[in-house]
């Protein structure tokens, strides 16, 4: 009794070749197809292990797909949705997923994409990789749209992510929270997952790429250039500069990173979803909306 008592205080115990242990999988998400999330927690749902939690961070969907996102997590017992009423503000990824970390109990935490779908078994085989000081990342297989899942487990000429792709993720939960997770200036597409690399291995973390098998797949979407229509002109190569500029900084976010907003902190929006608001058309030139807006 002694000898199992000590196993569950240590959190690390096996059963049928199964490791107690808890990894929280976090994902982002905002205004996408209710399918490809389907597809992707159903993968989930048939793993091998199922000592794993899910945080779905819903970040500023627009009310018609949350509600129906709302429905089909309520499905999946693992899973605990979270709402973060960010609408109007742009897609940030990183504050996204650190909304999910802030509130993790778990002694990890991979962070996900609602474009995966997992083998059967990912989260037995992370689990043994998981160790504190350590961040290992994982590749992904992009599939197209003629060569859907399950078919391209075994398809040698589909795409493969190389090293350079940083956002598929298992860290130790106390090791994010010393750094204050991924840096929240980052937003609408790119680098917060390189920048988190770097921050953690300046903290002292050891990084590792697993490559020695298929775990994760890349439901097919439309191309990153048609995705990013709403970007800023140059602000991709603003945030390439910042991170330049900023390699030996390891704590950036303010101590409310991962910040839930509710619609009560949101004075601006309360009032353009206000029935009640009346509006008036102004002419504005350019410049009025540049420089004193």
């Amino acid at each position: 009794n002694l000898y199992f008592a000590f196993l569950l205080l240590c959190r690390v115990d096996l059963i049928d070749g199964m490791i107690l242990m808890e990894v929280t999988i976090i994902y982002g998400f905002r205004n996408r197809d209710i399918e490809r999330v389907k597809r992707s927690l159903d993968s989930l749902r048939d793993q091998t292990d199922q000592f794993f939690k899910v945080i779905f961070v819903d970040y500023g969907s627009e009310e018609n797909v949350s509600v129906l996102v709302k429905d089909l997590i309520a499905q999946y017992n693992f899973c605990t949705y979270l709402y973060n009423e960010t609408r109007g503000m742009p897609w940030n990824r990183a504050h996204a997923l650190n909304s999910g970390i802030r509130i993790a109990t778990t002694e990890y935490v991979f962070t996900a994409d609602i474009d995966l779908i997992f083998t059967e078994n990912f989260i037995a085989k992370t689990k043994k990789l998981a160790k504190q000081g350590t961040v290992a990342f994982f590749p992904v297989v992009y599939l197209t749209p003629k060569i859907d899942f399950p078919a391209g487990i075994r398809n040698n000429d589909l795409k493969v992510s190389d090293q350079n792709a940083r956002g598929l993720a298992l860290i130790n939960i106390h090791d994010l929270k010393e750094i204050r997770g991924f840096d929240e200036f980052y937003c609408f597409w790119g680098h917060e997952d390189n920048d988190l690399e770097l921050r953690l291995r300046l903290s002292g973390c050891e990084s590792i790429f697993h490559t020695a098998e298929r775990l994760l797949f890349h439901q097919w979407h439309t191309t990153i250039k048609e995705n990013r229509k709403e970007i800023p002109e140059r602000w991709l190569t603003f945030q390439s500069d910042y991170l330049k500029y900023n390699q030996t900084i390891v704590l950036r976010n303010s101590d409310d990173w991962g910040r839930i907003y509710a619609m009560e902190q949101r004075p601006a929006l309360r009032k353009l979803y206000d029935q009640h608001t009346k509006w008036e058309e102004i002419d504005c030139k350019t410049d009025f909306l540049r420089y004193r807006l």
